[in-house]
């Protein structure tokens, strides 16, 4: 006999709701009106609509996750993360790596729905660099991931990557064998975002190049902005929740080691703060923008906006930042632990995670998407 669940008392489903974990909480909500209704009327999650991924334990199968709202850390399970390397996320999807068989996924760890991608195999050498030797088994062959549409929702999204020390562009589609190249038509990219039905690369002399990838088979490239001189400071592409483009540029301070200084490694560095541009698309040119009521997230996430007055547990005119030094983190005793929250207006900067462990991989941030 088929029993009608959604008949059972609501002092049941109550009970039921106090006993699941985060993730699942988050699932419950999102199957029918009744549940939501359910959800609502217990106690509320102080939970952000931005999360922090923290960096799985080496064969762990826990996931965990740490919430601004009540600066709480969550535990699930989670063995999609096992032995996985994490370097984007958009749409509350993590691009993951696997550091055994190089196989390449999306992760929505709210459904843990997974769609698998071209592995690292499936790359192929850049022309322009044609003759160099790239080893593709290395999670660090790919330094940052991003999607042009919600997973969730549509099936026609294109999933674009930097790779190689080189910091090159290729991109793929779902049910695709391989990564196809882009052209370098400036320098090394140093970040990518989708805006406006195309991509824009950012490179690390400042040079701003659009790609139009309507038809993947002709991909057409736009130079907005050529290469400047003036000395770069680490970049990241933002759209805010005006839809306007920022450049938000991070300023690392990089601390020799002295003579005798044995506690300091020669490769620490810590972040100063951020200054932020805004694209004014008409003289294609940046000005100094102001974010009001609103705050940044940048990683090695998709650029995350956010408005304070909706969120209050995010402070205005603040960028969220997290350690996206990828190269050190296998080299130092500090290993990922450059984050922390920079204030534009008094140029402060603080830790949000107390007592924050010397991570060996990186943290990112998310947006949950329990779809």
């Amino acid at each position: 006999m088929d029993v009608l669940w959604l008949n059972l008392p609501t002092s049941l489903w109550w009970l039921i709701f106090h006993r699941l974990d985060l993730l699942d909480r988050l699932r419950f909500r999102a199957v029918c009106l009744l549940f939501r209704s359910i959800a609502s009327q217990t106690q509320p999650l102080r939970l952000s609509p931005v999360l922090l991924l923290l960096p799985p334990t080496k064969d762990s199968d826990t996931g965990e996750f740490f919430s601004l709202a009540d600066h709480h850390t969550y535990k699930t399970h989670l063995p999609q993360l096992r032995n996985k390397w994490v370097c984007g996320s958009s749409f509350g999807w993590v691009f993951t790596i696997d550091f055994k068989s190089g196989e390449i996924s999306l992760l929505n760890p709210i459904t843990k729905a997974q769609i698998s991608l071209p592995p690292l195999p499936a790359f192929t050498d850049p022309p322009e660099l044609e003759g160099e030797e790239f080893e593709r088994n290395d999670v660090w062959f790919i330094e940052k991931a991003t999607i042009s549409k919600d997973p969730s929702t549509s099936s026609d999204f294109i999933v674009m990557v930097i790779f190689t020390y080189a910091w090159v562009l290729a991109f793929c589609k779902p049910g695709d064998g391989k990564w196809t190249n882009l052209k370098r038509v400036e320098g090394p990219c140093e970040d990518v975002v989708y805006y406006k039905d195309k991509f824009y690369a950012m490179t690390n002399w400042g040079a701003l190049v659009t790609w139009d990838l309507s038809d993947v088979n002709d991909p057409k490239e736009t130079v907005i902005l050529s290469e400047n001189e003036e000395p770069p400071l680490r970049p990241y592409l933002v759209v805010s929740n005006r839809g306007e483009l920022f450049r938000v540029c991070r300023n690392v301070e990089r601390d020799e080691k002295e003579e005798g200084d044995e506690l300091r490694d020669e490769n620490y560095y810590r972040t100063l703060g951020f200054v932020n541009f805004k694209l004014d698309e008409e003289n294609k040119r940046w000005v100094l923008g102001c974010i009001c009521e609103q705050a940044f997230f940048v990683g090695h996430n998709r650029g995350i906006c956010m408005w304070t007055k909706e969120h209050p547990e995010f402070r205005e005119r603040c960028v969220y930042f997290t350690d996206d030094n990828a190269e050190r983190y296998f080299e130092n005793p500090y290993g990922c632990n450059d984050v922390g929250v920079f204030n534009l207006d008094d140029g402060s900067v603080e830790k949000f995670y107390p007592n924050h462990p010397f991570w060996t991989n990186p943290c990112i941030w998310f947006t949950p998407n329990p779809r």
